[in-house]
Formats: C-alpha cells, structure tokens, sequence
C-alpha cells in the first residue's frame, strides 16, 4: 500500500463529490491518483469499482464489519459527518486519504481486496468457448480479427479530441505531471476498462489512455470509430 491523498474534499467549490474512495484505491492498488476513475461520478460506481479492480488483477467482496478484512477498504461517516471511505488492513484502518488523517467516527462496512480468480464457465463474454480441459497446446491459437465484440481488459487505439486534450492538460496542471504535449487528433493506445452489457461493435465502452508519460487519461462511454473522440482496433490504426 502507497499511501495517496485526495485532492477533492466535501464542500469543494466547484461542487465535486470528494475523491476519498479515488485516492483510497490508488492507494490500494499502488496507482497515482489520476490513474485511477473518479468512482461516485459514474452511473454505476460498484460496476466501475469492480470492473477497474479486475483490470488490475483484483476482485473485490462487499461485507459487514464483524467479518474478518486481511487488506481493503472501510466506509462510515467522518467526524465531518460525511461518508467516507479509509484503507482498512489486518482489521484497522491503515490510511486516511483525507488530510487530516483523522479517521472514521463510526464503521459500517468493508471491501475486501482479494487476488483476481478465474471466472465461472457461465461468466464467460458471450460468444466465447469454454476452455478446454486438455493440456494447452505448444502454440497458440489463431484469433479472430477483429473481435467480434470489445471484451474488458483489450487493447485499443483513442483518437484524442479538442476537449480531451484540455481535460488532459488541466490534469497535469492539478497532478504537476511532466510529459509530451498533446494535439487534437492523436492517437494513443488504450485498454477497455468497462463495456456496456451485451455491447455490440458500435455500444460505448470506457477505456484507460496511455499517453506519452507517466500519466494515464480516462474516457466514459465513447464509441468505435475513426474520428476523434471513437476508439478502433490496433489493427486499423492507419485506416
């Protein structure tokens, strides 16, 4: 656990949701904090919560407080009375992301952070076979091209927008991260980090861009395509 601190606090001026829950999984996971989503900003932020967790090799377990919790997070309120969410490791609270450090006044639920396992047969993205029983064979084999669908977790090419590279500049201001500039229309590689249930070709998917320095960029629900603003297969890169 690397300790991060949140950069967003309750009654933020702007009218942000505080970040604690951000900063506590960067913490968790060992991420800078713009490398991780701003999770109560999404529609659905357990889907988003569980889903960037997977990416990053862990599942994670709702559960109640009496329950034993070896390394993950805890909720209540604060003394600020606000919900609040620390890093909870060997049954105490590890870190505060808050800067005052102080805590929660009161507990009322864990996340566990356990190693990613395998997914049951029937979990499986539709359309995919189940793996077989014998053992693998010496090479691999070959994989359809394109893939029928976008599944979570592949590589993809992001072509940048106007606005995408403003939000990617006003980040760096707020994270002082040092890096290659960016340009409306260039292209850098992504991961698919959430997909729409039973999303076809052409559904939105949110990825994580890799851009060229330490830092990471994160898009909600873009489509594919070959304009800026869309994602496209490695393969198409040129297209």
């Amino acid at each position: 656990m690397k300790p991060v601190t949140q950069s967003i606090l309750h009654g933020d001026p702007a009218g942000r949701p505080g970040n604690c829950l951000q900063a506590a999984v960067a913490s968790l996971l060992e991420l800078p904090l713009h490398g991780v989503p701003h999770f109560v900003l999404l529609d659905d932020w357990w889907g988003g919560l569980v889903d960037f967790c997977r990416l990053h090799g862990v599942d994670v377990r709702e559960q109640s407080p009496d329950e034993p919790c070896a390394y993950g997070m805890a909720f209540g309120l604060s003394e600020r009375g606000v919900r609040h969410a620390v890093c909870w490791i060997d049954g105490r609270i590890a870190h505060d992301p808050h800067p005052s450090r102080r805590g929660l006044a009161t507990l009322t639920e864990l996340i566990a952070f356990h190693p990613a396992q395998p997914r049951p047969a029937d979990d499986r993205p539709q359309g995919q076979p189940p793996m077989s029983q014998d053992p693998p064979a010496q090479t691999e084999p070959a994989q359809e091209w394109p893939p029928p669908a976008p599944l979570l977790g592949q590589r993809v090419l992001y072509r940048l927008t106007r606005d995408d590279v403003r939000a990617i500049a006003r980040q760096r201001l707020t994270t002082h991260t040092r890096a290659h500039g960016t340009r409306a229309g260039d292209v850098f590689p992504a991961v698919i980090v959430r997909v729409t249930d039973g999303a076809l070709n052409a559904e939105p998917c949110s990825l994580q861009v890799f851009l060229d320095g330490p830092d990471t960029y994160w898009v909600q629900n873009t489509l594919r395509g070959k304009d800026p603003g869309t994602w496209t297969w490695s393969a198409w890169a040129g297209a």
